[in-house]
C-alpha cells in the first residue's frame, strides 16, 4: 500500500515521503511533507460560503484523483483537511492516510461523527461514496458551525447517521446559496446508490 501512496502527486494531497519500521515501538510508520496550516473548520471561520466552496472543490478534486486509483481515505473530517496559505492564496490538502484502503473493503473505521451509514452497517465493497458522505458532513459543519450528527453518546451518533436527515444548510443562514441544498441532499443520502458516485459529479 505504501508503494502506491508514495507515488501520489496532486496539489491537494499531502506528499508521502518515506516509510520504515521503528524497533522501539515495533510499529511501521510513514512520513509526509509538513503542512503549515489549520484544519478546514477553523480555517473557514471568517470565510463566506463561496470561499468555503472553493476549498471544498479542491478537496473534491483530491478525492477524484484518489478514487480513480482505487484509494479510499475512510477518515475524511475537518482535522484531515488542512488549509495552508501560499502568497495569500488558500490551498486545501488531504492528510492522514492511516486508514486508507486500496481495495473495496467493508470496515468500521473512521470518526463516528462523519461515518457513512454503509460503513456502520458493515456492508461489503464500501468505496469512495463513503468519503463523499464524510466530506459532505464536514462541509455542512463548516457552513453551519456545527456537525449535525455529533452527540456525546457514540451509539446515538451512529444511530443518527443511519436514520436522521439533517435540515437544509440554507435554514441556518440566508447567506448560504440555495443551490447547495440539493447538493447536500444528495451528498448525505443514507443509501450510497442514491448518492453521487464520483467526486467529479459534484
Amino acid at each position: 500500500e505504501f508503494s502506491v501512496l508514495k507515488e501520489l502527486n496532486h496539489p491537494h494531497v499531502v506528499k508521502i515521503l518515506d516509510f520504515g519500521f521503528d524497533p522501539a515501538t515495533k510499529k511501521y510508520f510513514f512520513t509526509t511533507e509538513y503542512i503549515d496550516g489549520e484544519d478546514i473548520f477553523h480555517a473557514t471561520r471568517n470565510l463566506d460560503p463561496g470561499q468555503m466552496e472553493f476549498l471544498f472543490v479542491q478537496a473534491l478534486r483530491a478525492l477524484s484523483y484518489l478514487h480513480r486509483r482505487q484509494i479510499f481515505h475512510f477518515d475524511i473530517k475537518p482535522a484531515n483537511v488542512l488549509v495552508e496559505k501560499n502568497n495569500g492564496n488558500l490551498n486545501a490538502k488531504l492528510i492522514d492516510f492511516g486508514l486508507a484502503k486500496l481495495k473495496k473493503k467493508g470496515v468500521l473505521a473512521g470518526s463516528p461523527a462523519y461515518l457513512a451509514p454503509e460503513t456502520i452497517l458493515g456492508e461489503e465493497n464500501i468505496d469512495g461514496r463513503a468519503d463523499l458522505y464524510a466530506l459532505g458532513v464536514a462541509w455542512y459543519e463548516c457552513l453551519t458551525g456545527e456537525n449535525p450528527f455529533r452527540r456525546s453518546d457514540i451509539k446515538e451518533m451512529l444511530h443518527l447517521q443511519k436514520v436522521w436527515v439533517p435540515p437544509p444548510v440554507t435554514s441556518y443562514s440566508s447567506k448560504i446559496p440555495a443551490y447547495l441544498d440539493p447538493i447536500f441532499n444528495k451528498l448525505l443520502k443514507k443509501n450510497p446508490l442514491e448518492r453521487y458516485h464520483h467526486a467529479d459529479q459534484i
